[in-house]
This record gives C-alpha cells, structure tokens and sequence, in this order.
C-alpha cells in the first residue's frame, strides 16, 4: 500500500503540472494567433509561417520563453527554469505523457527527496505508460 503523503504529493505536482501546460497553452495563443486551429499540425505550420519559434511570453506574472520543435513546444520559465513541454498536442491542454511529466518534476521548484521521485516515476509508470 502506497504511502498516502506520498499519493498526495503525486496527485498535486501531476495538477501543478497541468495547470500550468492549460494556462500557458491558452496565454501562447491569444498571445499568438493563428487562423488556422482546426488541428495541431495545422496550427504549428500556421504559426510557424506568422511568427518566430524562440520568444517570450507573460503568464502568471511570471517570464516564459518558448521554443517551438516539431509539432510542439516548450515553455521555460526564465527565473526558476522550470519546463513545461508539450509535446504534440498543442490544441489539448489536458494530455499528458510520462517523459513531459517527468521533465516538470525534474525542473520544477519543489524539492523532492529521492524517493519521492523514484515514487513520482514508478506512478508516472503506471498511469502513463
């Protein structure tokens, strides 16, 4: 039986995590607009015809920079370095994957033990495979 500390740190860095690829996804298009939304493939080439794949963008409060690679994009905060990829999927702020999940708990400010992250990875395992 899992240590249920440990769950609830989970369930709240995996919510962290989305709220932050939602919010950001949603200030990187009105912050960039594009005609074309009607899938991501689309939206990307559309974007990349209109604007830059490197900049910045607020949310927050807080400086982003972006970096736009294949059909996805990046976004990393310029004071704490925190990450947040998304990786195709740019039209769904609600999926998540197990390496961009991972790439979050790795960079982002809290600080976990080692077992909490082995705990994190082996839960992003399960639940992500």
């Amino acid at each position: 039986m899992p240590n249920s500390q440990l769950e609830q740190d989970y369930e709240f860095i995996k919510c962290e995590f989305l709220v932050y690829q939602q919010g950001l996804l949603e200030a990187f298009r009105n912050a960039f607009p594009v005609a074309d939304t009607s899938d991501e493939l689309s939206y990307i080439l559309a974007f990349k015809g209109k604007y830059s794949v490197t900049g910045t963008l607020m949310h927050l409060g807080s400086l982003w920079g972006y970096h736009l690679h294949g059909a996805g994009v990046r976004f990393i905060n310029i004071a704490s370095l925190t990450i947040v990829d998304v990786h195709d999927r740019v039209l769904d702020p609600w999926f998540v994957d197990f390496y961009r999940l991972e790439i979050f708990v790795e960079t982002s400010e809290h600080d976990f033990s080692e077992d909490q992250l082995i705990y994190f990875m082996s839960r992003l395992k399960q639940e992500f495979p």
